[in-house]
């Protein structure tokens, strides 16, 4: 799987963010989890799912979507993990 990072250029547009990647619009899940950190921070939030590739079918750890939302998204749709959050 390629990863795409973005950089931003000047300040952050953050404390203009509506949570749009963290609500469930369109895709199955919130957050795929990468790399033996990230598995061992999140396992107790994670789930197993099986994903086709053109390779075949492989198992992923994600983070679920609760209710359409992320579960670590707070109530004012507001990351309350944002420094420690997963790729």
């Amino acid at each position: 799987m390629r990863t795409v990072r973005i950089a931003m250029v000047g300040s952050s547009p953050c404390d203009r963010c509506d949570a749009a990647c963290c609500r469930q619009n369109g895709h199955e899940y919130a957050a795929l989890i990468q790399g033996d950190g990230e598995r061992r921070r999140f396992a107790a939030f994670s789930v197993t799912i099986r994903v086709s590739t053109p390779g075949g079918v492989v198992s992923e750890r994600v983070l679920p979507y609760i209710a359409g939302r992320c579960q670590f998204l707070g109530p004012d749709d507001r990351c309350t993990i944002y420094e420690d959050r997963p790729l």
